[in-house]
C-alpha cells in the first residue's frame, strides 16, 4: 500500500513529519528540514508512496514520488505562492 508522508515547517523554525496519527516527529535547528526529509524518505520507500512538502500556509509546494528505487520530484506549479 502506498504511504503518504507530509513535512511542514513549524513556527519555532523546526520541521515536522506527519506520517499518521501519533507518529509526528519533529526536528529543530539549522538542518531541521533536511533531517525531516531524510526521515520521510526512509519511511516512504514503497512504490507509489509520496512525500508532500508543505509551506507555512499548509499548501503543497513539492511532491516527491517513490518509483523503483528513487524519488521523482514534481514542484507544484498550479498554486499562487505570494
Amino acid at each position: 500500500m502506498a504511504r503518504i508522508v507530509e513535512i511542514r515547517p513549524l513556527r519555532n523554525g523546526g520541521w515536522q513529519c506527519l506520517e499518521m496519527q501519533g507518529v509526528q516527529p519533529f526536528w529543530i535547528g539549522e538542518n531541521a528540514k533536511r533531517q525531516a526529509l531524510d526521515y520521510a524518505k526512509e519511511r516512504a520507500k514503497t512504490d507509489g508512496s509520496e512525500i508532500r512538502i508543505l509551506n507555512d500556509s499548509g499548501e503543497v509546494v513539492e511532491i516527491l514520488r517513490f518509483k523503483g528505487s528513487e524519488y521523482e520530484s514534481s514542484a507544484d506549479t498550479g498554486r499562487n505562492r505570494n
